[in-house]
């Protein structure tokens, strides 16, 4: 599970990332086609080493994962414009567990004993947590409209995308090339944000590049070395387990949304950040 753990430390950090930049379409498309443009070369040589072109299932399948990888990309977007990292990043990741559960026994069969249904249910109580300002009446009675929020409404949109890549991507492996697979379907991803800058005004986009550059390159990099990292541990470990793991990633990006953009840590979203990330561990251990 070392791969996941590092994994998780590299994902919180993009996201932090895309975050400071205040979550902009702009930055989020230049990153995708960043990852693109990184993992390309190296598909061309792996396939010329192989000596064989990908059959009409790979693109399938390719095509399956990037509108599911395109619908949490938007929906996580849509929530960072909304919301703090601290608030919507620890939804769009434990909030996969609302969804993975059904998804894994549908598919591989996978099922949850009175342990991972009491995760579950820590994972769910964090998320109801962290809107909250304070542990008071009047912050309870509100509850209700924060749970209506339109940023919370896209966060758990954004989780139920990934459970769905997370699963599907658990299935292509099998009987796919991991990086052939894995680049094909960023590839498409980046041809599709390419398409969605050249419709952008030139002005914005020279502006993002502008301004944040580095960061567009960075993120590229990092969610191409996250996302590799799971999908080895997924070829071999159950999806529901990685995952778990995988969110680690919660404290990482709920640390530096306090840290560097002074974000609000209240008590509620501490211990809405530290039951998700608890739940998540005790589904790890199943």
């Amino acid at each position: 599970m070392i791969a996941v753990i590092l994994s998780a430390v590299l994902h919180g950090t993009w996201n932090y990332l895309l975050r400071r930049a205040g979550g902009s379409r702009v930055v989020a498309a230049l990153s995708i086609v960043a990852e693109a443009l990184v993992l390309l070369p190296l598909a061309v040589v792996v396939i010329f080493s192989s000596g064989s072109i990908p059959a009409l299932p790979f693109l399938g399948a390719t095509v399956v994962a990037a509108a599911l990888a395109l619908a949490n990309y938007a929906a996580l977007m849509a929530a960072y414009r909304r919301a703090d990292l601290s608030l919507a990043y620890p939804i769009a990741r434990g909030g996969v567990f609302l969804f993975l559960p059904l998804l894994g026994f549908v598919v591989f069969g996978e099922r949850l004993d009175g342990r991972g249904w009491l995760s579950l249910a820590m994972i769910v109580g964090g998320i109801m947590m962290l809107p909250l300002d304070r542990f008071d009446r009047h912050s309870l009675g509100a509850l209700g409209r924060h749970l209506r929020d339109r940023a919370l409404g896209f966060a758990l949109l954004a989780a139920a995308a990934t459970a769905g890549y997370t699963i599907w991507d658990k299935y292509a492996i099998q009987s796919l090339d991991l990086f052939l697979y894995f680049a094909g379907y960023t590839v498409l991803l980046g041809l599709w944000f390419s398409v969605t800058l050249a419709r952008a005004p030139r002005a914005e986009v020279r502006e993002a590049l502008r301004l944040h550059s580095v960061s567009i390159l960075v993120i590229g990099i990092l969610i191409a070395a996250s996302y590799l990292l799971v999908l080895i541990a997924l070829r071999d470990g159950a999806s529901t387990q990685v995952l778990a793991v995988r969110q680690l990633s919660i404290p990482v990006g709920v640390l530096l949304g306090w840290r560097f953009l002074r974000e609000s840590m209240t008590p509620p979203r501490v211990l809405g950040s530290a039951m998700i990330t608890a739940g998540c561990l005790l589904a790890a251990a199943i």
